[in-house]
């Protein structure tokens, strides 16, 4: 077990870099702390939170809300969004110092743990590789649940490897009242324990209690099948599958874990470590970062997936990269491990803008903002030219153009389904599955492109009836 008082953990080392890194990151993203809500971040997040605080603290419990108000998660995050709404007013710029706190959380707490497990420059590797991923990068600036899941696992593995099991236990448990993902976490530190912890002769017993945390997860579930009689109260499941394992879904899993936006280069290290430098992974803590990584891994093969749902994996792997390196440099060549910080800073510059010609979202690179600021150009030429239109729009756009909270508009529109009458229709890129019903209308019955805002994969346009 590593102990809080290690050397490479006394010295200190983190608390100077904390201090300077902290505030640096919030300096890198300052400028997205004015930027409007974005995709889910906007529909599942925040416009929840704000429908909370409106209506009380209360209304959190199963059965005192309306179904799929929380799209099935438990609602600790909503409840902490709320009561900073309550207190502060709701704003941009307070949620978003809230995600970009998150994401500071994580870089201090992968150094901690790298530190803890390598030395002060182990833990300065792992620091920098998560920051120069592309994904974590991007989701540092958008309040979703997965950051939340982030932080406090890797505050939860901290706690563990401190030997400081009351603490783990607080933060398991608020993990599991943010988000179900992080019984992950969870399940990994009781694994881990388990078939490593071998000297302890109550090790059954104490693995049991350090899997006590997820209890908080089965009552949330229980009730929620209590109240609503389903165990996940997401209307998305109503016609889409939760489960669909395939060959592709794990490939494309593995992809986004393993080699995507230069992970492909921690993947590399670990593996040439595990060749040629064995040692580098002698320390049976390390067995606990791959076993936090393993479940995300597994059951985001299984079940659907975003990208992001496997960010908290991410800190976790930049450990076992670190150390990796560290180890590869010690053994063949003392720069090694700051050259290949080199090569990931330099994909990272070329990822994080994003391919224009992408298909997705955007919401794993920085293009996101450049679709927000597209939908705000178009919402800006709707208010100022024709204000007091009905516009037909499917989502995002159609709840972006309705809600002035979200940063779009200073008063909402008259929306209505893409399928309805209306005096203009509107059409974003990207957008939900429903978008295809205004593209096949625009087709069918002739309307007329009146205004365009950004172009290829990234736009935003408006139309008008034909003739």
């Amino acid at each position: 077990m590593a102990e809080a008082g290690r050397d490479s953990d006394t010295s200190r080392g983190w608390a100077w870099l904390g201090l300077v890194v902290v505030p640096l990151f919030y300096t890198l993203k300052w400028d997205v702390l004015w930027v409007p809500y974005y995709w889910d971040e906007a529909g599942a997040y925040v416009l929840p939170s704000i429908w909370l605080a409106e209506h009380g603290l209360d209304h959190v419990l199963p059965g005192r809300h309306d179904s799929g108000r929380f799209y099935g998660h438990p609602a600790g995050i909503y409840a902490g969004l709320a009561i900073l709404y309550q207190v502060f007013g709701h704003s941009i710029v307070l949620t978003h110092l809230v995600a970009v706190g998150l994401a500071a959380a994580c870089l201090y707490l992968t150094f901690r743990i790298g530190t803890l497990l390598g030395g002060v420059s182990a833990g300065a590797v792992a620091m920098l590789l998560l920051l120069l991923d592309p994904l974590f990068f991007a989701q540092a600036g958008m309040m979703h649940g997965d950051m939340t899941v982030a932080a406090l696992g890797l505050l939860a593995g901290l706690f563990y490897l401190q030997g400081r099991w009351r603490a783990y236990g607080c933060a398991a448990a608020a993990l599991l009242l943010c988000k179900e993902t992080g019984l992950g976490v969870v399940a990994a530190v009781a694994g881990y324990h388990l078939l490593f912890r071998v000297e302890r002769e109550r090790r059954f017993a104490e693995s049991l209690a350090l899997a006590s945390p997820a209890l908080v997860l089965a009552l949330f579930f229980l009730a929620t099948w209590w109240t609503t009689g389903r165990l996940v109260d997401n209307h998305y499941f109503d016609s889409h599958t939760l489960a669909s394992p395939s060959f592709a879904q794990l490939r494309e899993t593995s992809r986004w874990l393993l080699s995507y936006q230069g992970r492909w280069l921690l993947t590399t290290s670990i593996t040439l470590a595990l060749l040629f430098v064995p040692a580098a992974f002698a320390r049976r803590e390390i067995a606990l970062c791959a076993m936090v990584v393993l479940p995300f891994w597994a059951a985001f093969s299984v079940i659907f997936v975003l990208p992001r749902y496997l960010l908290p994996a991410f800190p976790f792997l930049s450990v076992m990269a670190a150390l990796a390196l560290m180890s590869l440099g010690r053994r063949f060549w003392w720069p090694i491990p700051w050259l290949a910080v080199a090569v990931v800073a330099i994909v990272f510059v070329g990822k994080l803008p994003g391919s224009p010609d992408w298909g997705g979202n955007y919401e794993t690179n920085m293009g996101y903002v450049e679709i927000v600021r597209t939908q705000q150009s178009l919402a800006g030429w709707l208010q100022e030219n024709r204000p007091d239109a009905t516009v037909a729009a499917a989502w995002p756009l159609s709840m972006n153009l309705e809600h002035p909270v979200l940063g779009y508009v200073s008063e909402g529109f008259r929306i209505v389904g893409p399928s309805a009458p209306a005096d203009l229709l509107v059409r974003s890129v990207p957008g939900a599955p429903e978008n295809r019903i205004v593209r096949d209308r625009i087709e069918v019955e002739g309307w007329e492109r009146l205004q365009q805002f950004g172009s290829g994969r990234r736009k935003a346009t408006v139309y008008a009836p034909g003739g």
